[in-house]
């Protein structure tokens, strides 16, 4: 999952892609037009081989996300759809407690 941020004839977007919906090419066909500017992505991918190496980027992904939550404008909906994501994430990776405790989830 990513999130793609951007601004169109001075209001701001914030969109939320799942890659089996389309992914960045989806993404990049909404927007693309002369007057999208600021684009930005936030990508929310778990990296990784193995199981430890899968779970580290997942804690690593919500502290970014937690470290980037304030700089951008979130309808109920978009913050539904990202806590719903990493509730899935953590449930798959053990993390459960650590994403309550830390105001993830």
């Amino acid at each position: 999952m990513f999130i793609g941020i951007y601004t169109l004839e001075n209001k701001t977007y914030n969109d939320i892609y799942f890659k089996e919906c389309g992914g960045y090419n989806a993404f990049h066909h909404h927007t693309f037009s002369p007057d999208c500017e600021d684009i930005k992505i936030l990508d929310f991918t778990i990296k990784g081989k193995t199981y430890e190496e899968k779970k580290a980027s997942a804690e690593e992904l919500a502290k970014e996300w937690q470290l980037n939550f304030a700089q951008y404008s979130w309808s109920y909906g978009e913050l539904a759809e990202i806590e719903a994501y990493f509730e899935k994430v953590g449930k798959r990776f053990g993390l459960l407690k650590e994403f309550k405790e830390n105001g993830i989830i």
